[in-house]
């Protein structure tokens, strides 16, 4: 064989997944033989590789799942983490979208994933469910290995840090729970218990705390994600990243805007500022803060004995704008309210973002905010006609969430900190 034929060859092995240690094997003298062996080791790895993705969705099917219980986490896909994992190395979340896209792809290992995470959760899907775990993955290349990259982080849990990490909920703080089935239930302490002083031989007085409920119930988010007809034909690792990355991003976003200003209605949560409990210090005149105004955030969930132990501001670029220059005092030179050279404002760190209502301050401990994300995938629709003209498509992605708030006294915000 010529040097260049060689070389093909190896790469076809290489395309296939065939080891180079196979190849040298072959008997290079003869082209025609040695493309015959070289096809003959590819039919017989295609047939291994489709007898262990029998035999997993074998697995899937034999396996009963328990019997959902109400507020409680679901059990990784298969069972348990290291067999989630290997189903995620095999799941293509691409393969799928070009399928429901009406491409001729064999998704039927996905489909048998799908009915898997549809059985635990106990509600079937409109369209195919897409693990958290498929959507969680991250890509990244490693020298010395034949593929271009490794897929890592394939566990359920990780879509929530992916969740949290697309928005500022997850700096803020914010709470996630993730599996959850049915309606959800979260204790909170509404009254503490009291202290007696007792007298010698004296009998102390009972005394219990008063606890109370959250409860949550789905509330259901839907991403829209538009793909163009050059990405549908695409399989590399970095077009399957994206995609999933803009679902990821496009439902964190819904998330973040329910918990600021959800109205309750329509389908929707009822954002934090519904909470009981929760304090609306005033701005007497809207857009015009004061240093005492301001003051009085901290000052009142310090009344209510309801302070954290990592308390954040959260507001606009334009209130951020407004509080590096308001002035402590009137006086010229005086020290800002919000010193731009520092990532601190009155002792406690802030953030900015856009994702909440505008003119808007908040402050507070965060962790008090919990976010419930039901069942263990985003059920996926796709939309052929809406951007048929271009060739491209629509993904409609839907996740149950809900907004609760255990202690709306660790929280405070204004509406009118500018106009």
């Amino acid at each position: 064989m010529e040097p260049k034929d060689i070389a093909k060859l190896f790469s076809r092995a290489a395309k296939f997944g065939i080891d180079t240690d196979q190849v040298e094997a072959i008997d290079l003298t003869d082209a025609v033989a040695a493309r015959a062996a070289l096809d003959a080791l590819i039919v017989d790895k295609q047939a291994a590789d489709l007898e262990k993705e029998r035999k997993t969705v074998v697995e899937l099917k034999e396996r009963k799942p328990e019997k959902p219980v109400a507020g409680e986490g679901l059990a990784p896909i298969g069972g348990d983490a290291g067999t989630e994992q290997k189903i995620m190395r095999k799941y293509s979340v691409m393969k799928v979208i070009r399928a429901m896209a009406g491409q001729k792809v064999d998704i039927g290992f996905e489909r048998e994933v799908s009915d898997e995470c549809a059985n635990q959760r106990g509600k079937s899907a409109t369209g195919i469910i897409i693990p958290h775990a498929a959507l969680a993955q991250r890509d990244f290349t490693v020298s010395g290995t034949s593929s271009a990259s490794v897929a890592t982080d394939l566990e359920s849990g990780s879509f929530i840090d992916l969740l949290r990490s697309k928005v500022a909920l997850g700096e803020l703080g914010v709470q996630f729970m993730s599996g959850m089935q049915g309606n959800v239930a979260i204790p909170k302490q509404s009254a503490a218990s009291t202290a007696y002083w007792v007298a010698e031989a004296g009998a102390i007085t009972e005394s219990q705390p008063t606890l109370g409920q959250v409860t949550g119930s789905p509330h259901t988010v839907g991403a829209m994600v538009d793909i163009s007809r050059r990405m549908i034909l695409q399989s590399s690792p970095d077009a399957e990243a994206m995609v999933r990355n803009d679902i990821v991003e496009v439902l964190a976003r819904g998330v973040q805007t329910a918990v600021f200003a959800g109205t309750g209605a329509d389908g929707q949560p009822s954002a934090i500022t519904n909470a009981s409990g929760i304090n609306n210090p005033s701005i007497s005149s809207a857009g015009t803060p004061t240093y005492a105004e301001i003051l009085e955030f901290i000052a009142n969930i310090y009344a209510d004995n309801a302070a954290g132990g990592d308390m954040k501001w959260l507001m606009t670029a334009e209130v951020w704008a407004k509080l590096c220059a308001t002035m402590r005092t009137a006086t010229y030179g005086d020290i800002p309210v919000l010193d731009p050279n520092s990532d601190m404002m009155l002792g406690y760190k802030w953030l900015t973002t856009e994702g909440i209502p505008a003119n808007s301050l908040w402050f507070g401990d965060w962790s008090t905010v919990v976010v419930p994300v039901w069942g263990n995938g985003v059920d996926v629709n796709v939309d052929t006609a809406t951007l048929s003209s271009s060739g491209g498509l629509r993904i409609v992605g839907l996740q149950d969430v809900d907004v609760l708030v255990r202690n709306g006294q660790k929280l405070a915000y204004n509406a009118a900190v500018t106009a």
